[in-house]
């Protein structure tokens, strides 16, 4: 998966994030054009985030969204 400077907070394969396959997937959480943005692994593919993991990605999501909220108000 190929994240780039949009990303700020990642969760790694070694977190014990699996597909549908069972392989290992990067989560990645951004900001990018006034939206939160959110890759997994690859298009279309669902995951399985184990309990604190999903804890993590949610404080991420917050996190995202009160900086674009932040940016939004400075503006």
């Amino acid at each position: 998966m190929a994240l780039d400077g949009r990303y700020r907070w990642i969760v790694g394969e070694d977190a014990g994030v699996k597909d549908v396959h069972g392989r290992g997937r990067t989560i990645g959480v951004g900001i990018e054009d006034g939206h939160v943005i959110l890759q997994v692994g690859s298009p279309g593919c669902w995951v399985k985030v184990p309990q604190g993991v999903a804890g993590q990605l949610g404080i991420y999501l917050q996190i995202a969204d009160t900086t674009l909220e932040q940016q939004t108000r400075s503006e």
